[in-house]
This record gives structure tokens, C-alpha cells and sequence, in this order.
């Protein structure tokens, strides 16, 4: 084992010109650069065993892809990292060395070759930085708190930002970001900004994931060399507690960030037990928001080792757009964000008028992908299957058996629910059909169906049919006009209250329970029975 320290002057370059600032330091030619000196790096090498440049990857980046790259590090103010860590030099051979096991984040055993070094990013305070390789990929991480001072010191995500090269080929692919916006000793977002090649993601140079934890135990996004895959990575994260998550894409000629698709996704504890009982995803661009989907436990049964159990939710579509006064900032490297604030969107989705919804009660309670062989319960909510003229959202959908759908369009309302005393059940109001396809022995096909019709049009149903044996033709037709209703605000504690009365004149009975007694004497009648 040996230690190596140097201390040295590093040049590394500034942009002279706009005509030149496009061009990356390390393409441009002597007359096109101008030098800053006086940097000073404390550069610090502890190497065990043999250095193997095994990994090193053969594929040279076009020089268009250094261009485009180089612009986007600049906009996330980490363009001193390029001549340092990154550029293809003699320096950067150092680090070609520092090899781990593909996963590892921080030094763990006797094959790790850290660098570490203290750099000055323009801004006049001083950096720590480690570097390190994880498998093939190249990996620096910035301290940017100052807490990473002592010689055995290691990044601990805590206002840590982690910048990563895919490949070790000297461009800049992913930026983890760890950020402390209180300054309480404990992150509060984690920030994963992706950084594409020429044609972008859907016309977009770079991306960003904000995910944000308020909980006193704070459960990040697992990722999976450094980004979020959802079929790898979905069921190893926190989407418990209170939190959100929002996605950005950077308008590269406007030089701003915009939110997007999830805008924001929030998650609500409303009785502080760690566990999430409404989920709301509003989805649009910026403060149009054309649709939203609402979720909640209405039954209130998810507990630890079962986090998430979603049974009801209403998909809203329109054209609406979130007032100034419900925007929140994201600062965010760049630039800020603007975003719908989580702490405003219940209230707004409940004040705004929607030309359509839908809403989906999970009968059976069973909120899973029909497709998934563990049966595991969405973390997203209850997603609808797309009824004739109305969008999708998000996916995998729930499936359309044993789950319950009711619609309404037309003139734009406010989103309401009420339980009907005629079959016991919460309903959304203004729906003028809803349609449950019963499929009793699970084999995938449905055998009976039942319809529900708000015949006179006051907003509630009054008209029950069902098709006994599911061959498409209503044998029987029931109707109650002055059926007794409840109306229910659109709120978690509401829509449990409402639920645990159905639990009480049930007997006891848990949801399901209840679905496949009613279907049974359904059946056994011959027609719908209140």
C-alpha cells in the first residue's frame, strides 16, 4: 500500500467568447481558449493492489455529443469537473484506475482505489471531491456542505452531488443530487438529472426526477446504475409517508426548466402513522394540468409490510390550469422550477369544475396489475383502464373485473361522492352509468354484470340491471327512485368515516367480504337485491 499526496497549480479553461461557448474545452483550438490560474487541488491517491484499466470503455464520444454535453454540465454549474475528472488527459488516466464492484458507492474493500481532492468550482469556496470507479462507469462526487473535511472522510448524501460517466468515455450522463433545503442535518430531495445526446428525450436536452421526503425517516428512490428504471426499481423505493416527486425537462433555447407529467405526484399521510392514504398525480405542463388522478385508501387497512392498499380513485379530464398562488419554486441547478404545490393540490382539485371523470372502486380489493405473477398492490393509486373518451394515465391499469367504473361528461362540476342507501356503496356524483363486470372465480373471464343509470338525471343512481351469466343481455331491470343518499366530501377522512359505516351495517364485513356476499345473493335472486 503507498500514499501519494500532491499539491499543484491545475489550468483548466473559461469560455472567452458566445461563439465559442458551445465548443467544449477539451475540441476547441488554442485561440478559442483563454486559462485560469492560481487553482489550487490537494490531490490525494491511496491505491491497493494492482490498478486495472480493464473497464475502460473503447467507445469515443462525436465531438457533436462533447458540444452538446459540455452546454448542459455548464447549465448545472459542474463544468470545473470536465478538465479535472472527465477530460480525456493525463489526469483523467488516474482515475481509469479506481475500479469497485459495479453498485458500490463509497469505498468498501481492498480493491477500492479512491482520489480524492479539493477543488475550486468559480465560485470561491472550496470543494472535497471523490472519484471512483463503479464497474465500468466513472463516478465523482462533490461535498457541498463542507462536512467531508477529514482525511477518511466519505460522501453521505447529505448536500452530496454524485456525477456520473457512463462508460468512463469523458461525458457527463447522470447527476445525483442530494439536497438538504432546510439545513437539519437530513436530506430532503434527491434530484436525478439525465443529460442526453443529440435529439434529447422527446426533443428535451436533459431531464430531472425531483423527489422530495418529509417523513422523519427519509426512504429515497432505489436506483439502478445511477437511475430510476421502474420494473427494476419501483417495488426497492419509499413511496410511503408524505412526499412527492415531480419530473423536469430543460428548455435548452429558453434556458429554463418546465415540470411535466408528474407535476407534482404527491403522497399524503394524513394520520402521521408513516403510511400514505391518498396519492394524487396532477399531469400536464407547468400549470396546465389536463388531467389528475386521485387515489385513496378508503377502507384504511395498509399497514407496515403492506404500505400500500388503494382502493378507490377518481380520474379527472379537462383543461385546468393551478393559480400563481398554488405554485411552489424548486431551485434546482439551472435554474428554479415551477411546480403545482402539493400542500395546495387537494384543495384546488376539489375547487376546480371537470368536464370529465371517472371513478374506479376496487371491489375485490385487490389494486394490483392483472399481469403481475406476485400480485402486488400499486403504489400509484388505483389506475383506471381508459373508458371510451377518456385518457390513459399512468400504468399498469387495474384491469376492468371486479372493479367497479362510473363516469360522467358534459357540463364542467365540482368532484363529488356520495353513498346510496339502495346498495351501500360510495358512488361519484353526477356519474350517469357505471359498470362492474363480476368475474367470481378468477379464471380472467367475466360472469356477470352489472349496471347502474342515473335515469332522471339528479346526479345519483336510480336504476340497477344485471346480466346474470354474462352473455351481454340485462335480464333484469330494477329501479329506486327515492333511494336515500349521503353526500361525502372528496377528502380522506370523509371517505373513511363513510367506509367504516358500511363496515358497521355489514356486520363487520371487510371490503371484499361484502363484494362476494352481495354477488352471491345477487345471483341467487336472480336480479340486483339493495
Amino acid at each position: 500500500m503507498f500514499l501519494v499526496r500532491q499539491s499543484a497549480d491545475v489550468s483548466y479553461p473559461v469560455v472567452a467568447t458566445e461563439s465559442a461557448s458551445a465548443i467544449p474545452w477539451c475540441l476547441r483550438r488554442p485561440s478559442q481558449v483563454r486559462y485560469r490560474r492560481g487553482v489550487r487541488v490537494l490531490l490525494t491517491v491511496l491505491a491497493f493492489g494492482k490498478i486495472d484499466d480493464s473497464h475502460a470503455s473503447d467507445r469515443t464520444p462525436s465531438q457533436r455529443d462533447l458540444e452538446i454535453n459540455y452546454r448542459l454540465v455548464t447549465v448545472l454549474g459542474l463544468d470545473s469537473l470536465i478538465p479535472t475528472v472527465f477530460a480525456e488527459s493525463s489526469a483523467r488516466d488516474v482515475f481509469r484506475g479506481a475500479s469497485v464492484e459495479p453498485g458500490a458507492v463509497a469505498p468498501l474493500g481492498p480493491d477500492y482505489v479512491p482520489v480524492r481532492m479539493t477543488l475550486n468550482q468559480g465560485d470561491g469556496g472550496l470543494r472535497t471531491v471523490w472519484v471512483w470507479r463503479d464497474g465500468v462507469d466513472l463516478i465523482a462526487a462533490i461535498d457541498e456542505n463542507g462536512d467531508g473535511q477529514g482525511e477518511t472522510s466519505a460522501p453521505d448524501q447529505i448536500d452530496d452531488c454524485y456525477v456520473v460517466d457512463y462508460d468512463a468515455n469523458g461525458t457527463v450522463d447522470r447527476v445525483v443530487d442530494w439536497v438538504d433545503v432546510d439545513g437539519d442535518g437530513l436530506a430532503d430531495r434527491q434530484i436525478l438529472y439525465t443529460l442526453y445526446g443529440p435529439g434529447g428525450n422527446g426533443g428535451a436536452a436533459m431531464t430531472c426526477f425531483v423527489i422530495e421526503q418529509s417523513d422523519s425517516e427519509r426512504g429515497f428512490w432505489h436506483l439502478d446504475r445511477w437511475e430510476y428504471r421502474q420494473l427494476q426499481c419501483q417495488w426497492e423505493c419509499d413511496f410511503s409517508g408524505d412526499s412527492y416527486f415531480t419530473w423536469g425537462r430543460y428548455e435548452e433555447r429558453k434556458g429554463r426548466w418546465i415540470s411535466y407529467i408528474e407535476n407534482p405526484f404527491s403522497f399524503y399521510d394524513a394520520d402521521g402513522d408513516g403510511i400514505t392514504e391518498e396519492a394524487l398525480q396532477l399531469s400536464g405542463d407547468g400549470s396546465a394540468i389536463p388531467v389528475a388522478r386521485w387515489s385513496f385508501d378508503s377502507d384504511g387497512d395498509a399497514r407496515p409490510g403492506a404500505e400500500h392498499d388503494y382502493d378507490l380513485s377518481i380520474t379527472a379530464v379537462g383543461s385546468a390550469r393551478v393559480p400563481a398562488s398554488h405554485m411552489d419554486v424548486v431551485e434546482l441547478r439551472g435554474g428554479p422550477m415551477l411546480v403545482a404545490s402539493p400542500r395546495h393540490a387537494r384543495d384546488w382539485m376539489r375547487e376546480t369544475k371537470w368536464p370529465r371523470a371517472v371513478l374506479v372502486m376496487d371491489e375485490n380489493d385487490r389494486n394490483v396489475d392483472p399481469r403481475d405473477p406476485l400480485a402486488r398492490e400499486r403504489w400509484e393509486g388505483v389506475i383506471a383502464e381508459a373508458p371510451s373518451g377518456f385518457p390513459s394515465l399512468g400504468g399498469p391499469a387495474c384491469g376492468w373485473l371486479n372493479k367497479r367504473y362510473e363516469s360522467f361528461r358534459g357540463s364542467p362540476r365540482l368532484l363529488g361522492l356520495y353513498r346510496s342507501r339502495v346498495d351501500g356503496r360510495i358512488h361519484l356524483r353526477g356519474a350517469d352509468v357505471g359498470d362492474l363486470l363480476i368475474d367470481r372465480d378468477d379464471d380472467g373471464v367475466a360472469d356477470a354484470h352489472l349496471r347502474t343509470e342515473d335515469q332522471d338525471g339528479d346526479g345519483f343512481f336510480d336504476t340497477w340491471s344485471l346480466d346474470i351469466d354474462g352473455d351481454g343481455t340485462f335480464e333484469s331491470v330494477v329501479h329506486y327512485p327515492d333511494g336515500e343518499v349521503e353526500l361525502i366530501a372528496v377528502d380522506c377522512r370523509s371517505i373513511q368515516a363513510a367506509e367504516q359505516e358500511i363496515n358497521r351495517d355489514s356486520g363487520g364485513l371487510a371490503q371484499s367480504e361484502r363484494f362476494a356476499r352481495d354477488v352471491a345473493r345477487w345471483i341467487e335472486a336472480g336480479r340486483f337485491v339493495p
